[in-house]
């Protein structure tokens, strides 16, 4: 045996000590959660000064550092299965059940939400998730103080430090990156990829961000992206009046990128202005994008039927000319 290393023999149940209701080894009680009246629970396991000290009822839950689970009792409830380790993890969790919290405080000030998991140093550490519609469960979060400020959230995914730090009451986000959708709060259904990635606004939802202002290409391994475009899910369908006409309004130019975040200096470009597209504008076209008045964005893509339209209409006036 290495010099210094003893082994321990306890002859004891660890949820039912054979006398009294603690266990210390070098310092530190292992409890068996006690409280009363008899409490309706098994395979309980409680380490450290307060963990699990307020349980009437639950079974397989595991806590682990001083305060874990140190407020629950799941008397509402009688299930449990939820794992606590580390110092205040899911310290005011009263009957939450199926989740697991890693990390200094993690899942602190959940109160009973579900199904949630909480890795890292105040993930979901300040959040005060409890049983509301669409507002406890299934959360996700990996990362130092990711998903931190959540009050009544769901089904969000964030990976990364301070990813989703700002969230509240979002639901079904995906953040991945350290800060990815730092900010956002309310916004829903959202998707950020890439460190500092963000939704346009902090209430924003159904957008997708890949990466940050300071990136310059986007690479794959094919050059368009496949969208829906079935007959059978559109109607009052029209031939497009937009053509030769809109395209002798636009005004592409060159420039070099100045973006006030500091993202991009000095790169040449092509393109067009947003507030020159909004001039011309409306709702079929859909060329910019304001979600956010301070960041105007363009849909360069959207110009493609209109190129064509003014394909066609200068093709019909050469065939004319031909004829005559």
């Amino acid at each position: 045996m290495p010099v210094g290393l003893t082994v321990l023999d306890i002859d004891t149940d660890i949820i039912n000590p054979l006398n009294g209701t603690s266990v210390t080894v070098s310092g530190v009680p292992i409890d068996a959660p006690t409280s009363t009246p008899a409490p309706t629970q098994g395979s309980n396991l409680a380490i450290g000064t307060n963990a699990m000290s307020s349980i009437v009822a639950g079974t397989a839950n595991i806590a682990i550092g001083e305060d874990s689970l140190k407020n629950y009792d799941s008397a509402n409830e009688n299930l449990g299965f939820n794992t606590a380790i580390g110092v205040r993890s899911m310290e005011d969790t009263t009957y939450g059940d199926y989740n697991v919290a890693i990390g200094f405080e993690a899942m602190k000030k959940n109160i009973g939400g579900q199904s949630n998991v909480a890795i890292g140093y105040q993930s979901l550490g300040s959040s005060t998730l409890s049983p509301v519609p669409f507002g406890n469960d299934a959360n996700i979060a990996i990362g130092s103080q990711s998903l931190k400020q959540v009050t009544a959230a769901a089904g969000n995914v964030c990976v990364g430090t301070s990813s989703g730090e700002q969230v509240s009451t979002g639901l079904w986000n995906c953040l991945l990156g350290t800060a990815a959708g730092q900010l956002l709060t309310t916004g829903s259904n959202n998707i950020c990829i890439g460190y500092q990635s963000a939704a346009p606004t902090v209430t924003t939802s159904n957008s997708i961000t890949l990466g940050n202002s300071s990136h310059t290409v986007i690479r794959a391994a094919v050059t368009t992206i496949t969208s829906l475009s079935d007959a059978r899910d559109k109607k009052n369908i029209e031939e497009s009046k937009y053509g030769l006409d809109l395209v002798e309004s636009l005004k592409p130019v060159t420039f070099e990128w100045e973006t006030r975040d500091g993202g991009k200096k000095d790169i040449k470009d092509l393109g067009f202005i947003a507030q020159d597209l909004k001039e011309v504008d409306d709702d079929y076209l859909g060329l910019v994008y304001d979600e956010n008045p301070e960041k105007l964005e363009a849909s360069y893509g959207r110009l493609i039927p209109v190129l064509v339209k003014a394909i066609q209409e200068l093709s019909e006036e050469v065939k004319q000319l031909k004829n005559k």
